[in-house]
């Protein structure tokens, strides 16, 4: 009953905000969005409204996002973009034990993880 209530709560933020004035946003990046640097940009695209919604991290972006990965993060809206304080990279699909590895280069990851493709 909580999981299902927790679930109802998710999409109805997410339909109702799409990364709005929330304190959270998140989605799957937009191919070819990355910016990585001292002050690092992304897009992603919601996944229930299709919204396009550009999130700023002062910081490094962890390795573990790329594009195809889903993104959630915690921070506050600006204007017309979303600045995380936070952001972690998210598996939508099934259980995958290789999924934390997909955006690292095959040498650093452990050999049950490499040259597995992005599913």
């Amino acid at each position: 009953m909580i999981a299902h209530a927790l679930a109802v709560l998710f999409v109805v933020a997410s339909e109702t905000e799409a990364c709005g004035s929330s304190t959270w946003c998140g989605g799957a990046i937009v191919p070819g969005s990355i910016k990585r640097g001292v002050e690092s940009h992304v897009a992603i695209r919601d996944v229930i409204t299709g919204a396009r919604r550009d999130v700023r991290y002062p910081g490094e972006l962890p390795d573990t996002l790329c594009d195809g990965v889903a993104l959630y993060a915690e921070g506050l809206t600006i204007g017309d973009t979303f600045v995380a304080l936070r952001v972690w990279p998210i598996n939508l699909g099934k259980y995958d034990a290789c999924f934390a590895w997909r955006c690292i280069a095959d040498e650093r990851r452990p050999p049950e993880c490499r040259e597995v493709p992005f599913r």
